[in-house]
């Protein structure tokens, strides 16, 4: 329930930058994680209020937030 901002994006690969650039994860918006699922592997997120969004943890862990 920890809103944070994100920070950078770790990531350079064009797929992906246009994932994130897709659910508006880019640096400053607002970040708040709505679930975890450790056996899964997965978060649940809201950006910005917006509707919200699963990732893996791989493609969270390209998310930096503070």
């Amino acid at each position: 329930g920890t809103t944070l901002h994100v920070t950078r994006i770790l990531e350079q690969d064009p797929e992906f930058l246009a994932f994130v650039e897709q659910h508006h994860l880019r640096p400053g918006a607002r970040v708040r994680c709505e679930a975890r699922d450790d056996v899964a592997d997965r978060v649940r997120i809201r950006v910005d209020g917006k509707r919200p969004i699963t990732l893996g943890w791989h493609a969270a862990s390209r998310v930096a937030v503070a």
